[in-house]
């Protein structure tokens, strides 16, 4: 009996066409000026340095932009170096002002005068002397960078329970960033503060990494500090922003770097106090003493405004820190008054509509970026600056309501400032006549009475929808009592 024969051959895979992959400009390019070339490849760079460079020119020239925002993670992507040596790299790029940096964005100093890289421009590299101290002070100054692999272990690790030791110099390093940092920064967004405080220290020649790695965080992973400064002498610094309060995990991850401070975002710091040896201060301008702001005065008078909220809404909120906020003065503005505050719960009570029949929070209220223009509209408000000079007469105009539509009578105690139409009501009598007066009672007596004999109220007892409620809505006034006044013209006229 023959057996068949397979040969190796058929057994073997299909050899893959490779393709081959051609740089062409119809692909698109990225332009850039020659001198600027010239100038990078001068300029001594690490490949770290050149190759951050190389990705901002992509991310920004490459898209006919001077800057954008290039996040850490970005460049990892581009240039598969790890997220916090882009950082490093970065940083150094903008102190030696190749960069130039305005808040998150990013891009090339153009003013190649202004690069501080130690250049003879007049030759046509670096000295041998200049190469050798550029390299000593980039080696000496930056801190360990961390890998992708954690090569830190339990016994190398620091014990948590030692002193930070201050740098070389008694903790003047530290010293020195709180002066810089402490009560000079308002933000309520945790990478906005981190972004400023980085962008700040990089302004004044220090070294910035954003999330230094450590081996410990405090539940035995790996953890990473949100900041470590040097200064270029050999010392460092880490910080740890939080919010409210220094946290435990912040407080070990400091412990294992030589020294370090706790920054606190939102939480109210009266004074600097320490955390088992670390130092805690506020980057909020309210718990700095270089502004002269009593802590107490400031809690005492956001609790009234609290007290006031509650009192004229009937809410039981606790939280009176937003109130703080507008109570503590910042570097673009003045603080603002209680009676300040006072008036614009007054207004939102008043003015604002009501959502799922609940009225705004603190919170909204409070909003840092929008509570100038609130105090501007409630003090026009106040004062009745383009508002009718008689408060709106409810009860009466209820009552002439009732006398032109009975089958939609409308009983006074349900006419409350939670039903929406009661605010719409208001915006209709703050209006003006169409020879510029200010609405009257007797105005709206005949625009009541022309409603109700208008065609829209034919056949009423089929029409359940149609209520004063419906009338009052803003987009709907104004076409209702147009339609009702043509309607009465025509009729006049003996059209209809």
């Amino acid at each position: 009996m023959s057996a068949e024969i397979k040969y190796l051959d058929d057994f073997r895979p299909e050899p893959k066409v490779m393709e081959s992959k051609v740089a062409d400009l119809d692909n698109g390019y990225t332009r850039i000026a020659n001198e600027l070339l010239d100038a990078i490849m001068l300029a001594g760079l690490t490949k770290h340095q050149l190759l951050m460079v190389m990705a901002v020119w992509r991310k920004t020239y490459g898209f006919n932009k001077k800057m954008d925002w290039v996040g850490n993670e970005q460049l990892e992507s581009m240039t598969k170096i790890d997220s916090t040596k882009c950082s490093t790299a970065k940083n150094q790029l903008v102190r030696m002002k190749i960069f130039i940096q305005e808040g998150r964005k990013i891009g090339m100093n153009k003013n190649i005068s202004e690069w501080k890289t130690d250049i003879d421009r007049n030759s046509k590299g670096f000295t041998e002397t200049v190469k050798n101290s550029f390299t000593k002070t980039v080696k000496t100054t930056l801190p360990k960078q961390s890998n992708t692999k954690d090569n830190n272990t339990k016994d190398k690790r620091q014990d948590p329970t030692i002193p930070p030791k201050g740098g070389n110099r008694g903790g003047s390093l530290r010293e020195e960033l709180i002066s810089i940092l402490e009560g000079k920064f308002d933000f309520d967004k945790a990478d906005k503060l981190h972004d400023s405080v980085e962008q700040k220290l990089v302004e004044l020649g220090y070294i910035c990494e954003r999330e230094f790695r450590v081996s410990d965080r405090g539940d035995g992973k790996a953890g990473r500090v949100d900041l470590l400064v040097s200064n270029g002498e050999g010392d460092s610094c880490g910080i740890e922003i939080d919010r409210l309060n220094a946290r435990d995990k912040s407080i070990v991850k400091l412990k294992q770097l030589s020294d370090g401070f706790v920054l606190v975002r939102e939480g109210i710091v009266s004074e600097r106090y320490d955390f088992d040896g670390i130092p805690v201060v506020s980057a909020h301008p309210m718990s700095s003493s270089s502004e002269g702001i009593s802590r107490e005065e400031i809690i005492r008078e956001a609790r009234e405004a609290l007290d006031f909220y509650n009192n004229i809404t009937g809410s039981q909120c606790r939280d009176f820190k937003p109130f703080m906020t507008l109570l503590s003065p910042t570097q673009s503005r003045d603080r603002y008054l209680l009676s300040d505050l006072i008036t614009v719960i007054e207004w939102v009570v008043s003015t604002w509509k009501r959502r799922n029949n609940s009225i705004a929070k603190p919170t909204n209220i409070c909003r840092v970026n929008r509570f100038d223009g609130y105090l501007s509209d409630a003090l026009k408000w106040k004062n009745r600056d383009g508002i009718n000079p008689v408060d709106c007469p409810h009860e009466e105009l209820i009552k002439i309501w009732n006398k032109y539509v009975p089958e939609r009578a409308i009983d006074f105690h349900e006419w409350t400032s939670r039903r929406p139409a009661y605010k719409d009501l208001e915006a209709v009598w703050n209006g003006k006549t169409n020879k510029g007066q200010w609405r009257e009672v007797k105005h709206m007596d005949t625009c009541f009475k022309l409603i109700s004999q208008s065609s829209l109220f034919t056949g009423l007892q089929d029409k359940g929808w149609l209520t004063l409620d419906w009338i009052l809505t803003p987009t709907r006034w104004s076409q209702t009592y147009e339609q009702a006044k043509r309607e009465y013209t025509e009729r006049k006229k003996g059209i209809v």
